[in-house]
């Protein structure tokens, strides 16, 4: 009898073809293990190597808009930076969006003058009263020059109010972080402050949102004058007369005068009511633009059939409009009409908005032919060598926020 003790017995009753794909299987199984085990590896050395790359290679900019790629003149202002710039972000940073995080990152990455920091203010409730700043906003410093300015998140991620007031929807309109933090980069850059002073004590208007932001960004603080009693303040970069429903008197024109023949700067935006302003009216005349009574209109260039609301002709040889490549880009609504007189000794007036060749007045009496000019620039030679200069907009509509407001027209790059 044989000894079968020390023999194993096969208890595996799988057939030979099962036995031989169970064999293989395994060897696959400990193969893709092992993969995934270094596929792990290569992607935490993968995080660990972009944690360390810059803000720009972190994130390409697929956005349909481009909202996290700078812009040119971003890029200029801050490659010709002399100071160093701080930018810190204040917000809890379980409530900071993202975007705005990202183009911050943006701005450190195209300088090294450009620290950007970010400020939890529950972990650091000293902060905003130290500096003077608030919460959920972005602090733009320059310690070079001491000034700063501060950026709010509602000036940056804009919604439609009406939307949100009387319907509770929250509807943005516009990412603006871009033209906000550029602005506040370049006025606290500068050392020269321009000062645009409002004339008042004749129902002028005041700017609106819209326009006041877009002078803040271009470093433009504003102020008010009274003329019947004040004199036109040393510091005036531009005197602005916006709107006035009352004429101002002889006193009044006699200082715009003396302003500009010491090579002073003004701009007169008409009001948008049916009404003659003679002191007003002279003294356009007295610098090449003769005031017509009514309103400017256009046969072919006309909105909506109503001839006194259309798109003026945009002159392409002027500084202000040059750049101006939508031809129906810009809309003039109840604007008083100019004829240009160039006769006058030392007097050059150059028109940038004009009716067609098929221009007409509308007065109370009717319609008749006319081309004239609703946007000017008369500059006036003195006799020490300044130059004075007159911006002239032939309505008040012209920057209004119901019209600025709109996405595809561009008066705010003529004004």
């Amino acid at each position: 009898m044989r000894d079968n003790s020390n023999k194993k017995m096969n208890t595996d009753s799988r057939p030979d073809w099962k036995k031989e794909y169970d064999r293989r299987f395994l060897r696959k199984g400990a193969y893709n293990s092992g993969f995934t085990v270094l596929m792990v590896i290569i992607v935490i050395a993968v995080n660990i190597l972009v944690s360390n790359l810059p803000g720009n290679l972190k994130q390409i900019d697929i956005s349909r808009s481009q909202i996290y790629e700078l812009g040119s003149v971003t890029r200029s202002i801050v490659d010709e930076l002399d100071s160093d710039i701080d930018i810190y972000v204040i917000e809890d940073p379980d409530k900071l969006d993202g975007r705005i995080e990202n183009i911050m990152l943006r701005y450190e990455d195209l300088s090294q003058k450009v620290n950007v920091l970010f400020i939890d203010p529950i972990e650091d409730p000293t902060f905003t009263g130290t500096y003077n700043t608030s919460t959920s906003s972005v602090l733009v410093r320059c310690p070079g020059t001491g000034k700063q300015q501060t950026v709010p998140f509602t000036d940056i991620i804009c919604i439609d109010e009406y939307a949100y007031y009387s319907e509770g929807e929250y509807v943005e309109t516009e990412f603006d972080a871009e033209g906000q933090i550029t602005g506040a980069i370049r006025y606290v850059t500068s050392l020269d402050d321009r000062m645009f002073y409002l004339t008042t004590g004749h129902n002028e208007q005041v700017f609106s949102t819209t326009i006041s932001k877009m002078l803040t960004k271009s470093n433009i603080t504003t102020d008010q004058v009274n003329l019947s009693s004040d004199r036109i303040p040393a510091d005036c970069s531009m005197l602005v007369i916006y709107a006035p429903t009352e004429d101002f008197s002889a006193e009044e024109m006699k200082k715009v005068s003396a302003y500009m023949d010491q090579g002073g700067n003004v701009c007169m935006i008409y009001t948008k009511e049916y009404m003659s302003l003679d002191n007003i009216d002279a003294f356009l005349a007295d610098h090449g633009l003769i005031a017509q009574t009514g309103y400017a209109g256009d046969n072919s260039r006309n909105y909506q059939d109503t001839d006194y609301y259309f798109f003026p002709v945009l002159s392409k040889e002027h500084d202000i409009t040059r750049d101006i490549d939508n031809e129906y880009g810009v809309m003039m609504l109840m604007s008083k009409g100019f004829v240009i007189d160039d006769s006058q000794k030392d007097i050059a007036v150059e028109s940038f908005m004009s009716t067609s060749s098929e221009g007409n007045l509308t007065t109370p009496d009717g319609s008749s032919s006319l081309e004239m000019t609703v946007g000017a620039a008369s500059v006036k030679s003195n006799d020490d060598g300044s130059k004075g200069k007159l911006l002239v907009f032939g309505s008040e509509m012209f920057i209004n926020e119901s019209i600025v407001s709109l996405s595809n027209l561009e008066n705010t790059k003529v004004f």
